[in-house]
């Protein structure tokens, strides 16, 4: 397939020195590059799940182009064995989406900005099953404690937390690991850079935004850096909370969520039965790697005097 691509460079390099030889028009020769370059080869991957993954990016502008060589490689692939069939179709090619549905039998997994996720089953000797898109939300919350044993807590400036005090945290990006999303999150909102030394607590919730199911990871951090930088559109204040007097400042505060008053809690408990929080390791990460994909476990240090 990939024949073809090469084949229309060199096409098109040897018509430019034709062109030039013979003193033709620069516009006639933009107008043949153009051609050539519209002309695209459908192209895909075979996945780990035994699946395909038709390249976004080499669907054909020409719609005839298009429907013959889709039809090739779907009967190619089903013919040797394979699962199901995913196109992630641009907003360029949006005009493929009711051809695709209606005759071709695609259906639509799921959409974001800028596209539509198209799947058709191929396989007729298994059931059709897709696993669902977005199964879980998932934020990450960091808990910076300082050499001096004081916890750092903020009020947000805006929403339903705007008078209470807790953690600076947010939602994990995609394709971004948890503990990198807490360390982000602190530096985006208070201009502090941390490393996690350790896991504090998971909470999971079956209703979070989207009707989807929440998992949200609290982190202890440590502040490699001493200068604080309020992010003025997030947070209306912060200040540092010594550990010693957390149980009196929990006592003091309202909670929106159940998280935060048992974190807080957490906290004062370890604190009292002698956690080092500023011992020098951080939270323990073992990298594996299954079907080409990432993983990272996590795996708390848990020391105390």
């Amino acid at each position: 397939m990939k024949f073809t691509r090469y084949f229309s460079q060199f096409f098109n390099k040897q018509f430019q020195k034709l062109f030039f030889a013979s003193g033709l028009c620069i516009a006639c020769q933009y107008n043949l590059n153009s051609c050539i370059s519209q002309s695209k080869t459908l192209e895909f991957t075979i996945q780990h799940d035994n699946s395909i993954y038709l390249e976004s990016n080499t669907v054909p502008d020409d719609f005839e182009q298009f429907q013959q060589q889709l039809d090739k490689i779907l009967n190619d692939v089903k013919n040797q064995g394979r699962k199901c069939a995913w196109l992630n179709l641009s907003s360029d090619n949006f005009k493929y989406l009711n051809y695709l549905i209606k005759e071709k039998g695609f259906k639509i997994h799921h959409a974001l900005k800028g596209y539509i996720m198209l799947t058709k089953w191929l396989d007729q000797s298994q059931e059709e099953f897709y696993v669902p898109y977005a199964t879980h939300n998932a934020g990450s919350g960091g808990v910076v404690i300082n050499e001096k044993d004081e916890i750092l807590v903020v009020k947000e400036k805006k929403g339903m937390r705007n008078k209470l005090w807790s953690f600076p945290g947010g939602r994990v990006d995609l394709g971004e690991a948890v503990h990198e999303a807490c360390v982000r999150e602190v530096r985006e909102e208070i201009g502090l850079v941390c490393e996690p030394k350790d896991l504090l607590l998971i909470r999971d919730s079956t209703k979070g935004i989207y009707s989807r199911p929440d998992i949200y990871f609290l982190y202890i951090l440590k502040p490699l850096t001493n200068n604080l930088s309020i992010c003025q559109e997030e947070l209306a204040d912060y200040k540092w909370v010594p550990l010693k007097d957390l149980q009196n400042f929990v006592q003091q505060q309202q909670f929106v969520v159940p998280l935060q008053k048992i974190a807080f809690e957490k906290l004062f408990q370890l604190y009292n039965e002698g956690y080092k929080f500023n011992v020098d390791k951080r939270v323990q990460e073992i990298y594996t790697y299954h079907n080409n994909s990432n993983y990272n476990i996590y795996i708390p240090t848990r020391e105390f005097l």
